[in-house]
């Protein structure tokens, strides 16, 4: 279930003066090597990003491991962008020449498909094992971090834990997700 867009601008607007510095802070160490000057430009993108659809929060994700994720992605977008336009000052002739007109080979949709099937079964499994874990909310946390692909350090940052802590949460979750897994994965 993701949420709506008065539920993204509500929660955003009732974030604490504490989560505001966090979020502010993630967003400083993010906009590295984008055309953000400011870290508020960064989240106000992101913002933007959520309200005009191009990205849907999963209520079940706390709202600023979500915003931190999505700004790494915005961020490294951003990045990538710049990178490509200065990767095209060529002109026409020099890019004939350096063969650059061809596409290159695509794969099968099936080996594509075949790529990504062992990442898509451990997500479920991950996403099966978060929906069965209603009593240990901690497990649950480590979840929602890692597909969302924030770092321990950042995780016990966000939720206040000790990585003593984080790392008990992450073997629970762990033998939970395995158990889901099909056999040859785990």
């Amino acid at each position: 279930m993701h949420a709506e867009i008065d539920e993204i601008i509500d929660t955003y607007a009732g974030l604490s003066d504490q989560e505001l510095v966090d979020l502010r802070k993630a967003a400083r160490r993010r906009m590295r090597g984008t055309r953000f000057s400011e870290p508020c430009d960064l989240i106000h993108e992101t913002l933007h990003a959520l309200i005009s659809g191009d990205r849907h929060w999963p209520k079940h994700i706390p709202f600023q491991c979500f915003m931190s994720e999505t700004m790494r992605s915005v961020a490294h977008a951003d990045r990538k962008r710049k990178e490509n336009k200065l990767n095209c000052g060529h002109s026409v002739e020099e890019l004939a020449a350096l063969g650059a007109w061809r596409l290159p080979r695509r794969k099968s949709v099936e080996a594509e498909l075949e790529e990504c099937e062992p990442g898509k079964l451990a997500v479920t499994a991950a996403e099966q094992a978060r929906d069965s874990l209603t009593h240990d909310g901690f497990a649950q946390l480590v979840i929602d971090a890692m597909l969302t692909g924030l770092e321990p350090r950042e995780a016990c940052e966000q939720f206040g834990w000790d990585m003593n802590e984080y790392r008990a949460a992450r073997q629970r979750a762990l033998l939970r997700i395995r158990k889901n897994l099909p056999p040859g994965l785990g």
